[in-house]
């Protein structure tokens, strides 16, 4: 996801020059995103996150990574995202937790034998 902590990791990589970068959301930016989704502005306000991502990530960072931007549900579109991971040396999964997406993210790395870092918003209730 390119949400809050992804759209920083997203800029960190690119920085670094990393050779080739999935950036996978299904969502738009929302308004209320703004204060810390650092790729986005006012100007993207109702577009999607990862079309406005990536023209973020060329226009002011990236030197050399090839960005492959995917608006996609990753868990109905799974197959996609298991050939995805053929070439990947590291798996990143910065989506919100749900049911389902972390083990699956977390299996398919495994299987992969490849390094996962795993971050974003975990949920909490207060009494």
């Amino acid at each position: 996801g390119v949400g809050g902590l992804g759209t920083h990791v997203s800029v960190a990589l690119v920085r670094l020059g990393i050779r080739k970068m999935y950036i996978v959301d299904m969502d738009t930016v929302d308004d209320h995103n703004l204060n810390r989704q650092v790729l986005f502005g006012k100007q993207h306000v109702d577009k999607s996150k990862v079309f406005s991502a990536k023209e973020e990530l060329e226009r002011l960072h990236n030197l050399r990574t090839d960005i492959v931007a995917l608006e996609m549900d990753i868990l109905k579109e799974w197959q996609r995202v298991v050939e995805m991971s053929r070439d990947a040396d590291v798996i990143f999964c910065m989506a919100d937790p749900s049911q389902y997406l972390d083990v699956a993210v977390q299996s398919l790395a495994l299987q992969r034998k490849r390094c996962f870092i795993m971050g974003g918003t975990f949920g909490s209730s207060y009494t």
